[in-house]
């Protein structure tokens, strides 16, 4: 039962997420918000806002163990699992921003939390370091996006003509949803911790950060399927920027954060993974994922979560 209320907390998290930024998208086309603006939202709001309410929920339930797990877990998980799946189906080209930039961005985010738990917690004025970055990152993006050559896709257009009446109904219901999808999967995952007798920490960087990493997952598998793959590499990298400034300083700004016992391992792994993908884009042939990379992503992957649920 409890399992398959967290398959429920899943569903409603994702359809959630869906349902309101696809709502308030075409709402704020309506009020004449710029393109630039929207699709920034789309990219960033959508694929973050899992990882987001699941963090804002454990925090005000005081469940920190689980903020910490699923904020990290799910950063190495995008890279390891969602980048090496891509990457093994086809490879993965970088824009030249994306290596240049964005990566070595991702790789100081991991350094700056690794400083920051030196004292082994993460307090309010970390917090708002971290929501400082974010805001700067943000602001990156949007320059970025006003680049003639970064795309506004045709299939987010679509999104921006739905009726009115329908943009409404999906803002209204995809708010409760999240809310409620949230609080239910931090419960669930809590009481599945309990019953099998593991950490929060663990369940929160496997299980949880799983279930919530899977629009990152989809989004990627489809720009593989249509051959987008450019953009692959650049939104899973500036999801982990996300999840590193907003989530985790959004819920240490709510409640202090202590760095749970084997938090170390995970703080080295996020920042080794994202390391290792830097020197991927800079090595071989041209700036790419290649194959043979992606497979040793997954491998990294099957260790990291092998060496959590067996440790």
């Amino acid at each position: 039962m409890t399992i398959l209320l967290l398959s429920v907390g899943f569903a409603a998290l994702i359809l959630g997420g869906n349902f309101l930024v696809h709502g308030a998208a075409s709402l704020a086309h309506r009020l004449r918000i710029p393109p630039m603006a929207i699709a920034l939202t789309l990219v960033a709001f959508g694929t973050s806002a899992p990882e987001w309410v699941v963090s804002i929920s454990a925090a005000v339930a005081g469940r920190t163990d689980m903020i910490f797990g699923n904020v990290i877990g799910s950063n190495v998980i995008n890279v390891a699992l969602v980048l090496g799946l891509a990457a093994v189906v086809r490879t993965l080209p970088a824009r030249p921003w994306t290596v240049r930039i964005e990566v070595p961005l991702a790789v100081f985010a991991a350094a700056v939390i690794w400083l920051q738990a030196s004292d082994r917690s993460y307090g309010l004025t970390d917090g708002l370091v971290l929501l400082s970055l974010f805001v700067a990152f943000v602001a990156y993006v949007a320059v970025m996006m006003r680049r003639p050559d970064v795309p506004f896709h045709a299939e987010d257009s679509e999104h921006l003509k739905a009726p009115l009446v329908s943009s409404i109904l999906r803002t209204v219901v995809g708010i409760p949803m999240l809310i409620v999808g949230g609080n239910v999967v931090v419960e669930s995952a809590g009481e599945i911790a309990r019953l099998i007798g593991i950490s929060e920490r663990v369940i929160g960087a496997s299980v949880v950060a799983i279930g919530t990493s899977l629009p990152e997952l989809v989004t990627s598998v489809v720009a593989v399927a249509r051959r987008q793959t450019d953009i692959a590499v650049g939104n899973i990298v500036g999801s982990n920027i996300f999840n590193t400034f907003l989530i985790l300083g959004s819920a240490a700004a709510i409640r202090p954060i202590a760095v749970p016992f084997g938090g170390g391992f995970d703080l080295a792994v996020n920042a080794g993974i994202v390391v290792v993908l830097l020197l991927f884009l800079f090595t071989g042939r041209g700036r790419a994922i290649e194959r043979w990379e992606g497979a040793l992503l997954l491998l990294a992957f099957v260790g990291y979560e092998s060496a959590l649920l067996l440790g």
